[in-house]
């Protein structure tokens, strides 16, 4: 199979797995989609039917609390107590009650009257509208004691809720609807019993359920239930507010009330068009001390209408796939025009090459990895005529490079040779001299022979360090001990070191006033220091040494040797620290000035020699100045 169609059915495969696996996946997760969804919704009822019922239960007993419990009490014991027949005898409602002792202006203006006005004003502030269409205390022979607004008649009718109220304590009536003013109302009953548990009255209001609607309508508001229908049913199954249908008193189907039976969760249903619709519901809880209202809040969503973003994406999915695998085609079209076509010259070309044809024209002209490729096949088979035509020249070639690689070594050989010959020359010499000063000092004891064997010795040690240096410096193996010590201090133990040679007067030091630290192995520089102090004794003229140390800026100290040695004005400077071979006339040993260089050099410094007003050479030499 080709290149091409290869590329094609790879590209091909991939973007078809891609769509397929993507399509799946979110046909698969629509369940688990319409769960979250089920459950998020299902927490959403919950929390609003539980502000449902926290309100109902602060606009009954809020009012109660905002009066003063504690007042409310004494009021009504000290009201039932005008009465002719004692409070306990009418628990049971069976004996009838007294005369009655306050008008009806007395009961509009006394002070429970006036303290529950202040409660409903308070909380009808907070809901900002009117809330309370009636408020009346009722005391247990059936007579109001106390009412926010004027009265008709000052004893209420005892029907059912006054029974509901003596024996469970509340009294939640039925939701009424007004079609006129579009109000919906509800009577609530709270009994009212003195710190005893004794029955002494009852506090009776019709609310006004407005907060309720527009809580309902404010959830309807929100983006995720802008498609839904939320409706609130009694615990008959009646509809109290509908967002879809505004018709009061209908029932919802009883198949579908039965099935709400937990306390919140979601279901699903298909009605008789085949539309699947999911139902979320929460029913109404009890608040502390005050009862369960009954109510449900149910929410109905089609689900097609909360699978819009899922089927949304898998039609993007299904537009990018198409138009992916498209591209793909092109791209593979693109590929095997740029890629198969060239490889395909360049596998005839290598055919030509290897039957011995090198005149092939390899006709790839292309800015990328082929082109490239096509060049370096290009090259190689011009390399490869070039090769065949010059052999034999490229033969005698190869042999002089190799004739010249034996004579190199061969000579590095001779100059190992020479050194190995020098130092064995320079080594038995003070050991010679050594062996016979040393019979002389046995046969005569004269103390000046000690001076001949001292300097011999020092001979010896200089020449063994040098071999030693040499040694470390062309292998690498030098270790250092670094510290951080003065340079005046240094460059006096350096010169200190010739105490006892013979030109030792002729070294003069002069050191900065300005001391600074460098950062050395002291025995190393010292060494470095010697090598050059020696070279400079063998070849001055005069025997004159100066040392001179100075600062240079704040990063660097700089020491200047000076001597008085003879040079030629053609002769170069810059090979005083090459290794060389030893002269023989003249005894010059070149080893201690290329030691000095490298040790300096391993200190981070660097040296190099000029010709001074003396007519010699000085050796200027800087160090990075120390810093802690």
């Amino acid at each position: 199979m080709k290149i091409g169609i290869k590329i094609l059915l790879s590209f091909f495969v991939i973007i078809v797995s891609i769509g397929v696996m993507g399509f799946l996946t979110i046909t698969t997760s629509q369940e688990k989609i319409i769960h979250e969804i089920g459950t998020d919704h299902s927490e959403t009822l919950s929390q609003t039917m539980y502000f449902i019922d926290d309100g109902m239960r602060e606009k009954i007993l809020g009012l109660v609390m905002l009066s003063d419990e504690i007042f409310v009490e004494k009021f009504l014991v000290d009201s039932n107590s005008n009465y002719d027949v004692p409070i306990e005898m009418f628990t049971n409602n069976t004996a009838d009650v007294g005369p009655v002792s306050f008008s009806v202006n007395e009961i509009l203006n006394n002070d429970l009257s006036i303290k529950l006005q202040n409660s409903a004003r308070y909380i009808e502030n907070k809901y900002r509208y009117e809330l309370y269409n009636e408020i009346v205390v009722v005391n247990p022979h059936g007579f109001i004691v106390a009412s926010v607004k004027p009265l008709d008649d000052v004893s209420v009718d005892k029907s059912d809720w006054w029974d509901a109220v003596v024996t469970t304590g509340y009294f939640i009536g039925d939701v009424q609807f007004d079609e006129d003013s579009k109000i919906y109302t509800q009577d609530l009953a709270y009994k009212i019993s003195d710190s005893d548990g004794n029955f002494i009255g009852v506090l009776k209001t019709n609310v006004k359920l407005q907060d309720i609607i527009i809580m309902i309508y404010d959830l309807r508001s929100k983006n995720k239930f802008l498609d839904s229908d939320i409706s609130l049913i009694d615990s008959s199954g009646k509809i109290l507010y509908d967002s879809a249908d505004p018709e009061f008193g209908n029932y919802v189907p009883l198949p579908e009330y039965v099935m709400m039976s937990e306390t919140s969760d979601y279901l699903l249903s298909t009605d008789q068009l085949g539309i699947d619709t999911i139902h979320v519901y929460a029913k109404s809880q009890p608040q502390r001390d005050f009862p369960s209202l009954g109510w449900t809040l149910v929410l109905k969503q089609n689900t097609d209408d909360l699978l819009k973003p899922v089927v949304g994406l898998t039609n993007t999915i299904l537009i990018i796939s198409i138009t992916t695998i498209t591209s793909a085609v092109m791209v593979a079209i693109y590929v095997r025009s740029s890629i198969s076509k060239p490889l395909v010259k360049l596998k005839d070309a290598s055919v030509k090459i290897a039957e011995g044809d090198y005149d092939v024209d390899i006709d790839v002209k292309t800015d990328d990895e082929i082109g490239d490729l096509a060049n370096k096949f290009d090259y190689m088979k011009e390399s490869i005529k070039f090769t065949n035509e010059n052999l034999r020249e490229l033969i005698k070639l190869r042999t002089d490079e190799l004739q010249n690689a034996l004579e190199e070594i061969k000579n590095n050989q001779s100059f190992r040779d020479e050194m190995t010959e020098s130092f064995t020359k320079k080594i038995l010499a003070p050991i010679s001299s050594l062996v016979k000063n040393i019979e002389l000092f046995k046969n005569e004891q004269n103390p000046e022979t000690l001076l001949f064997v001292e300097n011999d010795l020092m001979q010896l040690k200089t020449t063994t360090d040098d071999f030693i240096d040499y040694y470390m410096t062309r292998t690498n193996t030098t270790q250092y001990d670094m510290t951080d010590t003065s340079i005046n201090q240094l460059m006096s133990e350096s010169v200190a070191l010739f105490d006892k040679h013979p030109k030792s007067s002729n070294i003069s030091l002069h050191i900065d006033d300005d001391d600074v630290k460098v950062f050395v192995d002291k025995k190393m520089f010292k060494r470095a220091i010697f090598n050059i102090l020696d070279n400079s004794l063998k070849h001055s003229t005069s025997g004159k040494i100066d040392i001179k140390t100075r600062k240079i800026g704040e990063k660097q100290v700089e020491i200047m040797i000076s001597d008085a040695r003879e040079i030629s004005p053609d002769q170069s400077l810059d090979n005083l620290f090459e290794l060389k071979s030893p002269d023989a006339q003249t005894g010059d040993d070149p080893i201690g000035l290329y030691v000095a260089k490298s040790i300096i050099i391993e200190h981070a410094g660097t040296i190099h020699a000029q010709s001074n007003d003396f007519g010699g050479v000085t050796f200027f030499i800087t160090l990075p100045i120390f810093e802690n």
